[in-house]
Parts: structure tokens; C-alpha cells; sequence
């Protein structure tokens, strides 16, 4: 299905949905169940009208399940973070993905953070990704899985019903949705698991959070699984601080609020990339609350490509599971355009395990000569950028980096393309509609100078 409708569009009848029946101060049993699922609603509706792809890899199959249960068990029991009766003055909660950096699995958004605070004065609580925990130092960790389990079992064996004005507010939220954006949203079972979740979630963070007392909290991603840590954390006083991880723009509705000062599952304060984030959404924090602290990563990685060459001819397709297969069917009808460059086509790690299934043209570019496919990270994507002339993405966090690494950027226009257009009005990026756009790009394109360094300080 696609209703000829883009991002931008979306967005905008999203909010007005939003607006009109006062969504954001809904309330179930005490939660705010749209301010919960704001984003993940805005997902599944992006998938429904034929915009977006799901992101990463999916590890959920009986198989996958019943292979991660060892592992769940043994962190549940050895890595709980309700075990041991002391306090800390400052919670982590870190990303469960991690990057390979000098022999170690590190989170490249909170462990530099982690690294600058007094040896005893924090821990660190990690997430599950793809069902697995990477190697890492062991020291101040413990590991979310009681937790996931608890809130999964917990809400499996509830026997909580919804009242019949609930189910009837319920149904107007998605005779709206459907009469705005011509979608079927059932959306009794996503409050249902949502509310049950963020109930269950609730209570393990009060609890540890009034075991550990900290005074501050780190987190990364706060907006698909963390809302109910910042509700925890609001209810006792504790001040929560989001660290960066990726692009932010007007359209996110992670993180984007038009109009609101203020959102009841929302960090206190938000550490930036660099200036250029302060001000790319409708954040609702003070100007005092939007801080600047840098992508110290990103600058370390940077340095120590410095004196790696500009290899002319050179082009770096930036993928992303979003808008994935309909990146690699674009470039396989460029690909005759591309015939004298060196191509390297890489792969965002959420799409490593499925694109020979999911991508048949990319199948294709494949066996071409001058094309390599890179579905893994033996590679440092740093070092594509610092060789790489030529780079082509959509929207992803790698565009900036690129920029910020003097390559000559250019985005398809596919969906999601919105989320930059600032770029694009400034000029420091081009535009590809189609092969000929890619054509004159790489032959006669004038590409701006600028200063990078606004976007990671």
C-alpha cells in the first residue's frame, strides 16, 4: 500500500491527529499510553502506507528465542540489577549494541562518558540487542534481562481488561487515524501490551532506583524503551540526561514536540553531538537544558584517519534498513552510471543477516566488478569515508559524518529524505531523483565548502 503520501505528510496529519484529541495527556490506568508509544505507533504507520522497511534485523523466531534462553538465564541470575544492597550516584544505561575499538566492545555513545566519571561512582545497566550481550568489561555492569523477562511474563499472565469507555476512546483514537491517513490501526492490542509493559517496567526502575538512590541518569535512546526509566526517575527526584545517538530533525517524533514546553516522559536534559542538534527539532527543554558535549568517538575515529588519501573515482552507498531494498533497486538502475567508480556498497548492521533474502538487486550489484558488498565490520566505516570522493545515503547519522569528512554527499530522494532537507536547502548536500541526477553529479557536480565541525563538536 502507498498513498502517495511522503514523511513530511505523515508527520504532519501524525500531529494533527495528535492535537485534535489532545493525545499527548491521554491516559490509561494511569499511563500515558501515546506519549509511551508515540514513536513505535509512528513506525507501524509508515510501514502500513509503504514508506519504510522494518529497521534491523528481527531475532524473534521460536528458534532464535529458545536459542538466547541460556544466555537470558544466566544474566538474569548472575547480572540482575536488583542484586546487592549499595548505592551509586550515577545510573548508565547504556546501548546494547556495540563497536569493536581497539579490541574492545564498546557502546561508542556512553562509554567515553563513562570513562571521565569517578571509578566508584557509577554503574552501568545494559540492554539486550538482538537478543545477546557482547563482550565488555565486567566491571560496574549488570544487564537488563530480569528485567525483560520479568515485564514480558508479568504482562503474559495479567488479566487486565480494558473497561468499555476505555474501549470506546479507544476506537474513536482509530476511527481518526483512519479517516486521516486511510489506515487500519488496531490499536487495542498495542495499548493493551503497552500499558502492561510500561506498568511492569515502572516498577522494576522505582524499585531499583530506591535501592541505588543515584542522583543522576544516563541513557541513550530514550524514546522506544526507556520512557518508563524517566517516569521512575521524574516520581523520585532524579535527573535524567539523554546522550545522542543519531540524526535529530524536525520529523522525529522521538524527539520532536511542536508547541509543547514540556513532556512528562521526556529527559531533563539532552547531550548534544554539537550545536547544529540544539536547535534541529521542537525540543521541549529549556535553552539551558540543551547542552553541548560532542561526539567524542567520532573525533577519535576522525584523527586517526587524518592522513589517510581522497581515492578519486571512488563511491560509499550508505544503507539503512528503512528504506534498504529500495536504496539497492535505485543503485541498480544507476549502475551503468557507475561503471567507471570503485563502489563500495555498505551495509547498516541490522541489515547484515537479511539483505541476500530481502535485497535482489543488491543480489545482482553483487556480482558486478567493480561493486563490493560489505555485510560485516572487519572494516572501520571511518576509514570508507576518509578514501571515499563520493558518497550516496538517505537520512542516517553516516550523512553528517561523511560531510565531516569532506566527502561529496548526495541523497536519493526516497522516503525519509525529508529528515535532512535542511542540508539539502543549504546546500551542502545534492539531490538524486534519478540516474541522470547521479550522472551529473559525479562528473560536473560543485560541491560547497563548509564548516563541518558545527555538527560534532
Amino acid at each position: 500500500m502507498n498513498n502517495g503520501i511522503s514523511i513530511k505528510k505523515l508527520v504532519e496529519k501524525f500531529w494533527a491527529i495528535e492535537q485534535k484529541s489532545d493525545l499527548l495527556n491521554y491516559q490509561i490506568e494511569g499511563v500515558k499510553i501515546w506519549q509511551y508509544l508515540r514513536h513505535r505507533i509512528f513506525l507501524i504507520l509508515t510501514q502500513k502506507v509503504g514508506l519504510y522497511a522494518y529497521a534491523h534485523t528481527k531475532k524473534n523466531s521460536l528458534t532464535e528465542l529458545l536459542k538466547s534462553v541460556p544466555s537470558l538465564l544466566y544474566y538474569s541470575i548472575f547480572s540482575n540489577p536488583l542484586s546487592g544492597n549499595y548505592q551509586k550516584d550515577i545510573l548508565v544505561f547504556s546501548a546494547g549494541r556495540k563497536v569493536k575499538v581497539d579490541g574492545k566492545f564498546i557502546d561508542i555513545y556512553s562509554d567515553y562518558l563513562v570513562n571521565d566519571l569517578p571509578e566508584n561512582s557509577y554503574e552501568i545497566i545494559e540492554e539486550l540487542y538482538l537478543n545477546k550481550h557482547l563482550p565488555a568489561d565486567k566491571k560496574n555492569r549488570k544487564h537488563q534481562d530480569y528485567q525483560q523477562i520479568r515485564s514480558f511474563l508479568k504482562s503474559k499472565l495479567s488479566g487486565f481488561r480494558f473497561s468499555d469507555e476505555q474501549l470506546k476512546s479507544i476506537s474513536e483514537i482509530k476511527t481518526s487515524i483512519k479517516s486521516e491517513l486511510n489506515v487500519e490501526l488496531d490499536l487495542k492490542p498495542l495499548f493493551h501490551n503497552g500499558i502492561l509493559m510500561f506498568k511492569y517496567d515502572y516498577e522494576f526502575y522505582d524499585k531499583l532506583l530506591n535501592k541505588r538512590k543515584p542522583k543522576q541518569i544516563f541513557l541513550v535512546c530514550s524514546y522506544v524503551y526507556k520512557l518508563a526509566l524517566i517516569a521512575a526517575a521524574k516520581k523520585n527526584g532524579i535527573e535524567t540526561i539523554e546522550i545522542q545517538h543519531a540524526t535529530i530533525d524536525k520529523f522525529h517524533v522521538g524527539y520532536s514536540f511542536p508547541n509543547q514546553k514540556s513532556i512528562d516522559y521526556y529527559p531533563d536534559k539532552i547531550y548534544f553531538f554539537g550545536e547544529y542538534w540544539k536547535e534541529a527539532a521542537a525540543i521541549p527543554l529549556s535553552e539551558e537544558n540543551k547542552i553541548v558535549y560532542g561526539f567524542p568517538y567520532f573525533q577519535k575515529q576522525k584523527k586517526n584517519f587524518e592522513n589517510i588519501k581522497k581515492q578519486s573515482k571512488t563511491v560509499l552507498v550508505i544503507s539503512q534498513g528503512t528504506i534498504g531494498r529500495k536504496l539497492s533497486e535505485f543503485v541498480w538502475k544507476c549502475k551503468d552510471k557507475l561503471k567507471d567508480f570503485q563502489v563500495v556498497y555498505k551495509l547498516h548492521p541490522g541489515e547484515y543477516e537479511r539483505w541476500r533474502n530481502d535485497y535482489p538487486e543488491l543480489l545482482k550489484l553483487d556480482q558486478e566488478k567493480n561493486i563490493t558488498v560489505v555485510d560485516n565490520n572487519n572494516t572501520n566505516l571511518y576509514g570508507f569515508f576518509a578514501q571515499s570522493e563520493f558518497v550516496i545515503g538517505v537520512y542516517s547519522t553516516a550523512v553528517f559524518e561523511a560531510l565531516s569528512f569532506e566527502c561529496k554527499v548526495m541523497l536519493v530522494d526516497l522516503p525519509g529524505i525529508e529528515f535532512l532537507e535542511d542540508l539539502i536547502k543549504k546546500d551542502f548536500v545534492k539531490l538524486l531523483k534519478n540516474k541522470e541526477d547521479l550522472a551529473f553529479q559525479l562528473s560536473r557536480g560543485d560541491f560547497k565548502k563548509f564548516d563541518s565541525n558545527m555538527f560534532f563538536a
